[in-house]
């Protein structure tokens, strides 16, 4: 059975509720103030792209994504746009949105972002979680 035949098992109730639960897991993703958190909705062998770069291993994207959050005082804002999840199959889905986040670091310095952010989630163990992560900025405004 390929992917297309198994979407088409689905009805739109499920096709409904996985989009759902992928929203809710990206927007929990999103509003993560801490690194633990953040990465808790990664797969440990998920592949990275940030900005053009992409990450060689997920470690290093771990590190980056530590210090990065160790860097914080507060999120401010985090809000998803323009929203769209492509259900592939039951254990699949592909979740694209405009992005604006804004944070404070421990030094009062404001970091505001807008971009486009998407994932591929798949259902590991019960939960969504990222198996596949792009995200564009504005030039000159974010790096890992």
């Amino acid at each position: 059975m390929n992917d297309d035949e198994a979407k088409g098992n689905l009805t739109a109730s499920e096709i409904n509720t996985i989009k759902n639960a992928v929203i809710k897991a990206a927007t929990d993703h999103l509003n993560a103030s801490d690194a633990d958190t953040a990465l808790s909705h990664y797969k440990p062998d998920a592949t990275i792209i940030s900005n053009g770069m992409l990450y060689e291993t997920f470690e290093l994207f771990e590190k980056d994504a530590r210090d990065f959050y160790n860097s914080l005082k507060e999120v401010k804002r985090a809000v998803w746009d323009n929203i769209q999840v492509q259900v592939v199959n039951p254990e699949l889905a592909l979740f694209t949105a405009s992005v604006r986040w804004s944070s404070v670091d421990k030094f009062g310095s404001v970091l505001e972002l807008k971009g486009i952010w998407s994932a591929v989630y798949c259902l590991a163990e019960g939960k969504w979680k990222i198996l596949l992560r792009h995200e564009s900025f504005e030039p000159g405004k974010h790096v890992e």
